[in-house]
């Protein structure tokens, strides 16, 4: 399996960014965790015309989830 190396320096930015901010207040994440994440996708080029409006209204949503693995 290739990893992309843009993938592997935004993975490091975000590891080194964690490890910093452990370092002022020393503490451990200890205990249950809990993460939002917000993904933002492109509306599909299958939307017609309509669907797309209101994909940009946010009256709709894109309804194939993406795989969570690449968001």
């Amino acid at each position: 399996m290739y990893t992309p190396s843009k993938t592997i320096n935004y993975e490091n930015l975000a590891k080194y960014s964690f490890i910093e901010s452990t370092k002022t207040n020393n503490s451990l994440l200890e205990g249950p965790l809990h993460m939002e994440i917000k993904a933002y996708l492109k509306i599909p080029k299958s939307a017609t015309r309509k669907q797309n409006q209101q994909m940009i209204e946010e009256l709709i949503r894109p309804t194939k989830r993406p795989d969570v693995d690449n968001i």
